[in-house]
């Protein structure tokens, strides 16, 4: 009798976890779709999600998009795609919990427009952000300022506008934080003046010269 029960609670253990395998895999599915859902090629005229086979269980085989650490995504990348479109709310609170896996977020060099999603704020285990090099439009979330695990949040070359949030000025020294050439964003209380607060830069950025502080590339002409 009590090697039986013993396999039946070993059963109900196994169906248990893989249920909330599945479920978990669903999630996030959803929740990418959701997210991504309004972004379309602008050479082809397909929405970006539909190349992914959205009937997956779990989306760690859209190798292309994702990358996963097991079965959780920790890595979303679009770059340097022509696309236009916006990003999309999370809304429903277990897409936000499925996606709270996530590190590294990068969407960068496409061309999308709208607003940066609060849903970003949410993650709370991001480290990386990059949205640099689209028409990004509106104000910086704040709640970006209270990830407690940020350390590089590159949004230069969009069209922001509105204040840096102070928590993310107070963490900037810290912290790489690029929000140059957004012409009508304040950025009088960042230092350096360039909007720039580098410490180790770890994001994909285009070959030239970067100002750092009072150093420059002024040493190139000399030669």
């Amino acid at each position: 009798m009590g090697r039986m029960i013993s396999a039946m609670w070993l059963l109900v253990s196994a169906c248990a976890v893989m249920l909330f395998w599945f479920a978990t895999g669903d999630d996030q599915v959803d929740a990418i779709v959701t997210l991504l859902g309004g972004l379309t090629n602008t050479i082809d005229q397909k929405k970006v999600m539909d190349e992914f086979d959205q009937t997956l269980v779990n989306p760690c085989s859209w190798t292309s998009l994702v990358g996963c650490n097991g079965n959780s995504v920790i890595r979303i990348t679009l770059s340097r795609q022509p696309l236009s479109g916006q990003l999309s709310e999370l809304n429903d609170p277990d897409h936000v919990k499925a996606l709270s896996a996530l590190t590294h977020l990068s969407i960068y060099e496409c061309g999308i427009n709208g607003s940066i999603p609060l849903t970003f704020g949410k993650f709370t285990n991001l480290i990386q952000v990059h949205l640099n090099g689209n028409k990004l439009s509106g104000q910086i979330p704040e709640n970006l300022g209270s990830l407690p695990s940020l350390s590089v949040l590159m949004l230069q070359d969009n069209l922001l506008s509105g204040k840096v949030p102070e928590n993310l000025i107070l963490k900037s020294a810290s912290m790489t934080l690029n929000v140059s050439n957004n012409v009508e964003l304040d950025v009088s209380e960042l230092s350096p003046p360039t909007a720039i607060s580098v410490s180790t830069i770890t994001t994909p950025i285009s070959i030239g010269c970067i100002i750092i502080t009072t150093i420059t590339c002024a040493l190139g002409f000399l030669w």
